[in-house]
């Protein structure tokens, strides 16, 4: 049996299921960024980032997927001007599609922060109140019951993310009982993470004086670096979508998408 070819506008009716755009913060930039909804689909490479080394990276795969889902808006605020050094306009002139889930995958059940709160082997997760700047009704970050102790949480954080370093404030030894999860930058999220009386607060990245509120307030922080906090999520998202398009096996992980900050 043939199978049924897929549209531009299957994956983002799909994309909705999976992130509803409806729970993005307001000043987000999320759906189908640029593309022609009825154009067909040769495949769908997934990223944090839509960088150079990604664009390249298509290129050699074949057929070249003709949909990027890039979980950053590649294009974020209102733009005047394009060049050809502008990985947007190469992917428009190449008649690439280019979706972005961002917020509304923070939000969404089961997306990118009730899988960290799951990495983080957290129970009783609830959604966090909002903090400042954020404006879902849902909220992005989660917060849970834990046990052990810090140093126990960075060990399994590095296990499960694969990475060999947690920036970490706090005594590893000091007991965890309330854990509060914001994936990527979460400082809008922290007074929130306080308010609810978490004891560790688990991030991609903090702003410096952020952290020193933090230690004020007697919350311990872990950054796990900006991307790294959010990459992990994107095979979750990836299977989703294979499995809600009527064609199976269009969907791919980059490889070439990675943090941009090594930790050495």
């Amino acid at each position: 049996m043939a199978m049924k070819q897929v549209a531009v506008r299957d994956v983002v009716a799909a994309m909705q299921q999976i992130a509803p755009v409806e729970l993005a913060e307001t000043w987000d930039n999320v759906g189908l960024l640029f593309g022609d909804p009825a154009d067909a689909v040769t495949g769908v490479l997934f990223c944090i980032d839509y960088t150079p080394a990604v664009e390249a990276e298509r290129m050699t795969i074949s057929p070249a997927p003709s949909v990027v889902v890039a979980y950053h808006p590649v294009i974020f605020q209102a733009v005047k001007k394009f060049a050809a050094s502008d990985v947007a306009y190469r992917a428009m002139r190449a008649g690439v599609a280019v979706y972005s889930p961002h917020t509304a995958w923070d939000a969404a059940a089961g997306g990118v922060n009730d899988l960290l709160a799951d990495l983080c082997g957290l129970t009783d997760v609830v959604r966090l109140g909002l903090g400042m700047g954020m404006s879902s009704a849902l909220g992005a970050a989660r917060i849970g019951r834990a046990a052990g102790t810090v140093g126990e949480l960075v060990a399994r954080i590095k296990s499960r993310l694969g990475v060999g370093m947690v920036l970490a404030s706090g005594e590893m030894d000091s007991p965890v009982q309330r854990v509060a999860v914001c994936a990527g930058s979460g400082g809008a999220m922290l007074p929130g993470a306080i308010a609810a009386g978490a004891d560790v607060f688990v991030t991609g990245e903090l702003r410096h004086h952020d952290v020193l509120a933090a230690n004020a307030a007697g919350i311990r922080t872990l950054a796990v670096l900006h991307s790294v906090s959010e990459r992990f999520s994107l095979e979750v998202m990836a299977t989703r979508l294979d499995g809600l398009l009527a064609s199976r096996g269009l969907t791919r992980l980059s490889k070439a998408d990675i943090e941009p900050q090594a930790m050495g």
